[in-house]
């Protein structure tokens, strides 16, 4: 019996302790050991990284397109804070090429669709590094879930390069709610919502505030009945921010069929 208690103390001071965590200079390309699944591009000194190597991959023509994804997987999440930040930059083959492309960036929980965190038009020559800098909310990566950032490039018109380097994540412990732990105890439902969403006890709740999971606010509402429509919303994943008259708040993720 201790030996099994020991076990579950371990394996949970270990879940505890987990946290989505990367570090990559690119200057090999990574594999799946690393967490990456890298196609079309790869470690190159040509064009030269922000800093020794770096991913790169020339588009010049549609074909281009066919294979041209940088993704990182971890399963490593504590549901914290995560922030992110890359270099790149886009800079045309020759003198004279042009450039027109596109770079995006998503990211999925539990290998689900795809949510767009940035989408950038490329349409200079562009030599030296840019830094991309990025936050994902606590809870939108719940303890546990898998977690896949991809970065994306696409071809217009042309002849360039885009180059990705330096890419690091690091994730917060998770904290306790600003204001602190709601006393207040609802359910959200039905999940996954069609058109109408049902709070099981609304006479304390001054506020709620749906966000996607990128952060940002999709709708709000003062003083929410039991019943709120939300027909209006995309299909896809929502955070649901029930805010209490005693400023104590609780969070529900959501899916809107």
């Amino acid at each position: 019996m201790k030996k099994i208690l020991c076990f579950l103390a371990v394996a949970g001071l270990n879940f505890a302790s987990a946290q989505i965590s990367i570090n990559e200079s690119f200057e090999t390309t990574p594999n799946a050991t690393k967490g990456f699944t890298v196609d079309g591009f790869s470690s190159s000194a040509t064009p030269s990284g922000c800093t020794g190597k770096a991913l790169s991959k020339n588009f010049w023509n549609v074909s281009s397109n066919t294979k041209n994804t940088i993704i990182y997987t971890s399963n490593s999440s504590n549901g914290g804070k995560l922030n992110i930040t890359f270099k790149y930059k886009h800079p045309r083959l020759g003198t004279t090429a042009a450039v027109d492309g596109i770079l995006k960036v998503e990211y999925s929980v539990d290998n689900g669709a795809y949510q767009l965190l940035d989408t950038f038009d490329l349409k200079t020559n562009e030599q030296f590094c840019q830094t991309y800098t990025k936050s994902i909310e606590q809870d939108i990566i719940p303890a546990g879930k898998n977690f896949n950032l991809k970065i994306t490039g696409t071809y217009v018109a042309g002849d360039f390069y885009i180059v990705v380097d330096e890419l690091v994540i690091t994730q917060a412990a998770p904290t306790l709610a600003v204001n602190g732990v709601s006393k207040n105890q609802i359910s959200v439902y039905p999940n996954p919502v069609q058109d109408v969403i049902q709070l099981s006890d609304s006479k304390n709740v001054v506020k709620m505030l749906i966000t996607d999971f990128s952060g940002k606010m999709v709708k709000s509402i003062d003083t929410p009945s039991a019943s709120t429509d939300v027909s209006g919303l995309k299909s896809g994943n929502y955070i649901a921010n029930i805010i209490f008259a005693d400023g104590t708040q609780q969070s529900h993720k959501i899916i809107k069929k």
